[in-house]
This record gives structure tokens, C-alpha cells and sequence, in this order.
């Protein structure tokens, strides 16, 4: 067998089949490589962007808009922020003090068995017979039109053409987010209004902080109040000249307290993609090496917050339907060297395991992943914020929606945000490019016939370097069958 071992990152897909793959834990040494963060619009160039940049609102903009750190840098109004209370009370709980920084595998541990304690609020639905975790189950937008105060053309116009597009794209979303979620979750019906005509907000540069004051006097002049009426707010806009409101496409906020996203582009697939920035997700980026740097966007085309949106079907991550309850922990085998002990009861060191899509078909208990826990990277609290805790983990994964059909899927993924907004952590994710070193994403996979070994990449090194020297599994994949799911 011919085993790989890049440090290259790439997120995939595979359809229609299904895989059976040998996994060990091993202990290799690995360079050190260089980790750059990426904000790449959705169809367009891509920018250097720091964390707090990525902590606000994601732009997308199918015009191909140069999108750069000041636009990403919207103020954080509304419970934007990588930072969560509830983290401060579980880092209590650790012994974690304001002076203490611990990075290491008992606080993964420690934050990991309670993560489900911090799952409360209306979208989700309680863990009882049936269900092993709670379940984010239900949610509702109240939407409106939004018009500028010098758009003469479109006061008072008829809007039946854009409610008749829209009502199709709610449609889409519900029956969409419903396979996604192995059935377990549904939008309620939404709230529709007539559009607002803004005071003294014109098109040539809105701003922004105006706009969403005059909306939400608007809702509660109407009786409409947050959580007891609607979860999360739409606003359908058209563009500016310039400011936030130039994007003609959409952009959303990350798993806040109130959800808000824009939208111009009345489309399945800008839509799916701003529902999951609210459903906390950022844009996962993986041009992070330098002979990628020079290419127009740093996707890897086979996730919908990976620019995947042109693909019938781009699924979220396993790592965020697992959060959300929509698979069951049947569904995900752990592993770490030692194999079972009181942090993992049920933790395995090696095995042989038939993976099945994690994006096709209705059953929720089928085997879709491995999931390899790394370290915790946890930052105490400071004089300027909180506390916040970051969980690394390995992914070995299955799709079977689209093209990228050839094999086996690895990624890094990590939760932080814990507790925090209304979907009570943020995903993000980088995948190992098994091939490498080259710009074509279908040689991102582990192929039947060939192993490869999972160095710990830059990022996790720089969190903590001793975990991750020690976390290196070797994953061989022995064949692939083709199947209905």
C-alpha cells in the first residue's frame, strides 16, 4: 500500500457508494508548516483577514467583489463575538482561574461531556426516549423587504414577483435543510412583511447600525418580539453604491443571539449559505500553502461554506450535525491511541469500520464517521473578555452527494463558542489535501489501495504542540462498493 503524507488541507465529497477502511493510531514526527488565515468572498478574490475580522458578518458576492478586511470588520453588536459566558462557568469548573491557560486533552475531555448541558433555548428540543442528545429541531425567520429612502422606483411597488421567488426559496430551504438533518429538523413557517421604507438611509451608502434600528422599531410596532414570535431576521435588500449594502449577494452573522442575514440575490444557493453562517458556521477556508496563493479563491467546491454552493448537494460537516443532534452517536466511533479509559469509555485505538454517506439517505444510526479527538486550546479571561475554549479534533469522513465520489475525506475540525448564540458553538474545519501540490481538488481523498498518514497541521501545533505530536493516526483504505446510500 501507498501511504501519503501531506500537510495540505482540502474539504471533499463522494457519492453513491460506500467504503471500508482500516484505522490505526500511530505516533510519527512532522515538520512544521505555516498557517495563514484566509476571507475569501463566495465567487470571487481572496483577502488576509484576522480571527477578530472573521468574528462578524461573512460576505458573499456572486458579482465577484473584491471583499476586504475593513468590509469583514462589521461591528460586533449582537453577540458576534468567539467568546461565550457559559465557557467562563465550565473553565470554573475545570479549576481554570483568569491567570490559568490550559491547552491540553483532560480539558477537551472536560468541556466535551458537557457540551449538551449548554443546549437550551426555543430551536432546541431536549434530550428524551429516543433521542441521545438534544436536538436542534425548529426555527423561524421573520422577513421584510427593505427600501431606501431615495429609491423612488420601488416605494409601494408590487412585490408579488419577489414573493412568489422567495416563497420557492423557503420551499427549498425546508425541504433542503430537512434531508440535511436526517429529518430532525424543520423551519416553521415564517413571518412575511411588507417592505419598510428606511428614514434617511439613501443607496449611495446605508451604513449600517440605521438600518437595523429602524427594522426592529418596525417589528415590535407590528406586536412581533424576538423568541416569542420568530427566531432569527431576513432582510431582503438591493444593492448600494457603496458600504456593507454594495455586496450583491448576501451576508449573514455567525451564531448570534438574534440571527440576521441580508440577502439580494434571491437564490437556493446564496440562501442555504447564509442560513449556515447563522446556524454558526464562518467560510471554511484551505488555501493556506504557498503554492495555492496564487489561485482566484481558496475553496475546496465540495461543502456549501466551502464554495460549494453550485453542487445540488453540499451538506454541512458530520462534525455540526452531530452537534446538532441530527445523528445519533451510533452514527460516529471515537478513537485515540490508548484506546478505552475513563475520559472515553467507548474510545477505540484501531479497528476496521464500513463508513456510510453522511449526505444521502434517511437513516441517522448508520456508521458515517471517525471521530479522533486532539486538544483543547483554552484562553482565560482577560480585562477585555472572557474566556474561550477551542476543541480540536480529527474527521475521517464519507459524502455521497457529489462529484467527488473517488474516496476517503480527512479533516481537522474544531467547535469553539461553546454555549454561546442560539446553536450554542461555531464549526469550523480545514480537510487534508492527500495529494497535495497541485490545484486539482479531485486528488484530495484517500483512495482505495493506499493509506495515509494524518500529521498535525500548523494550526493545531501552534495550540499545542505536544497533543498534537502525539495524535497522528494512519488510516488505510481497503475498498469502496457502490450503493444506493
Amino acid at each position: 500500500l501507498k501511504t501519503r503524507s501531506k500537510q495540505d488541507f482540502i474539504i471533499m465529497v463522494n457519492s453513491g457508494r460506500k467504503m471500508t477502511f482500516l484505522v490505526l493510531a500511530a505516533s510519527f514526527v512532522s515538520s512544521l508548516g505555516s498557517y495563514q488565515g484566509i476571507s475569501v468572498n463566495e465567487f470571487g478574490g481572496y483577502t488576509h483577514v484576522t480571527s477578530s475580522d472573521m468574528a462578524s458578518y461573512e460576505f458573499d458576492d456572486p458579482n465577484r467583489t473584491r471583499v476586504t478586511s475593513s468590509d469583514m470588520s462589521v461591528p460586533n453588536r449582537r453577540n458576534l463575538s468567539s467568546f461565550s459566558r457559559p465557557e467562563e462557568k465550565i473553565a470554573e469548573s475545570m479549576g481554570l482561574t483568569p491567570d490559568t491557560k490550559r491547552n491540553d486533552r483532560s480539558s477537551f475531555w472536560a468541556l466535551f461531556n458537557q457540551m449538551d448541558s449548554l443546549k437550551e433555548g426555543k430551536p432546541w428540543t431536549p434530550k428524551k426516549p429516543g433521542k441521545t442528545r438534544p436536538t436542534l429541531t425548529n426555527f423561524r425567520y421573520i422577513i421584510i423587504p427593505i427600501i431606501w429612502s431615495d429609491d423612488e422606483k420601488y416605494k409601494g411597488a408590487d412585490l408579488t414577483d419577489l414573493w412568489d421567488r422567495m416563497n420557492d426559496i423557503l420551499a427549498y430551504n425546508k425541504k433542503y435543510y430537512g434531508e440535511m438533518s436526517f429529518g430532525n429538523f424543520q423551519f416553521d413557517d415564517h413571518i412575511l412583511l411588507d417592505q419598510i421604507v428606511l428614514k434617511d438611509i439613501f443607496s449611495k451608502d446605508p451604513g449600517y447600525f440605521g438600518v437595523e434600528d429602524q427594522v426592529y422599531a418596525h417589528f415590535e410596532k407590528k406586536g412581533y418580539k424576538h423568541i416569542d414570535d420568530y427566531d432569527g431576521v431576513m432582510m431582503i435588500y438591493r444593492p448600494s453604491e457603496e458600504g456593507y449594502f454594495r455586496i450583491s449577494g448576501g451576508f449573514a452573522n455567525v451564531n448570534a443571539d438574534l440571527p440576521v442575514f441580508y440577502i439580494s440575490s434571491i437564490t437556493t444557493g446564496v440562501s442555504r449559505h447564509e442560513i449556515g453562517h447563522n446556524f454558526g458556521h464562518p467560510h471554511h477556508y484551505t488555501l493556506n500553502y504557498v503554492y495555492r496563493l496564487g489561485e482566484p479563491k481558496g475553496w475546496d467546491e465540495w461543502d456549501m461554506m466551502s464554495g460549494g454552493n453550485p453542487l445540488p448537494i453540499s451538506h454541512f460537516h458530520l462534525a455540526s450535525k452531530w452537534h446538532f443532534g441530527w445523528v445519533s452517536d451510533s452514527a460516529i466511533i471515537m478513537m485515540q491511541p490508548q484506546g478505552r479509559d475513563s475520559d472515553c469509555p467507548k474510545c477505540d485505538s484501531k479497528g476496521t469500520y464500513t463508513l456510510h454517506p453522511h449526505d444521502l439517505g434517511t437513516d441517522n444510526k448508520k456508521l458515517m464517521g471517525i471521530h479522533i479527538p486532539i486538544t483543547a486550546y483554552s484562553i482565560p479571561k482577560s480585562s477585555i473578555c472572557c474566556a474561550s475554549t477551542e476543541l480540536y479534533s480529527y474527521w475521517l469522513t464519507y459524502r455521497g452527494g457529489n462529484d467527488a465520489k473517488i474516496g476517503l475525506s480527512v479533516h481537522m475540525a474544531w467547535l469553539y463558542s461553546l454555549g454561546n448564540g442560539q446553536f450554542k458553538a461555531q464549526h469550523d474545519q480545514v480537510n487534508y489535501d492527500v495529494y497535495g501540490d497541485t490545484e486539482n481538488r479531485l486528488d484530495s481523498f484517500v483512495l482505495p489501495g493506499t493509506c495515509y498518514h494524518i500529521h498535525p497541521n500548523s494550526l493545531v501545533l501552534s495550540k499545542n504542540p505536544e497533543d498534537a505530536m502525539k495524535i497522528q493516526p494512519v488510516v488505510c483504505v481497503n475498498s469502496m462498493i457502490e450503493s444506493e446510500e
